[in-house]
C-alpha cells in the first residue's frame, strides 16, 4: 500500500509508547487513526492531541485480552471508517521469579494479551481488509 491518505488504521496500545508514536507517524501521512487502549480515557486524550495537530482520530477503550470486547471495537471502528491498516501492538510483561513458581494467573493474562489478542484482532478486521 503506497497511498495511505484517508485510510483508517486500528492501533492497539494506542494511548502511549510505540502505539501512539505509530499513530502520529501515520497521521502525518494522512491516515485516520483509531487508538484503542485498555485505558479508554488515555486513548481519547491521545486522539484529542492528534486532532489538535490536524488529524482525524478517535480513541476507544479495549481490553485486547477479552475476546468479547472485540465485536464492539469492530463496530466502533466501522462507524469511523473501513480499517485498512491493523497495528496490533498492545503487549505486556509480567511476573518474575522461578518458572516453577510462576503465578498461573499472571501467565494466563500475559498470554492472553501477547498471543490471543492478535488472533482476536485478525478475526475482527482481516475479513474486511481482504475483501
Amino acid at each position: 500500500m503506497r497511498d495511505l491518505k484517508d485510510k483508517t488504521a486500528f492501533i492497539t496500545g494506542g494511548a502511549s509508547g510505540i502505539g501512539l508514536e505509530t499513530a502520529r507517524a501515520l497521521a502525518r501521512r494522512g491516515v485516520r487513526p483509531i487508538l484503542a487502549d485498555i485505558e479508554g480515557a488515555r486513548a481519547e486524550a491521545a486522539a484529542a492531541e492528534l486532532r489538535a495537530e490536524g488529524a482525524d482520530a478517535i480513541g476507544l477503550q479495549l481490553n485486547v485480552a477479552e475476546e468479547g470486547e472485540w465485536a464492539r471495537a469492530g463496530e466502533d471502528a466501522a462507524k469511523f471508517g473501513d480499517v485498512r491498516i491493523l497495528f496490533s501492538n498492545a503487549g505486556v510483561g509480567g511476573g518474575s521469579g522461578k518458572f516453577e513458581t510462576y503465578d498461573t494467573d499472571v501467565w494466563r493474562w500475559a498470554y492472553a494479551v501477547n498471543a490471543h489478542a492478535h488472533l482476536y484482532a485478525c478475526r475482527t478486521f482481516l475479513g474486511g481488509m481482504k475483501a
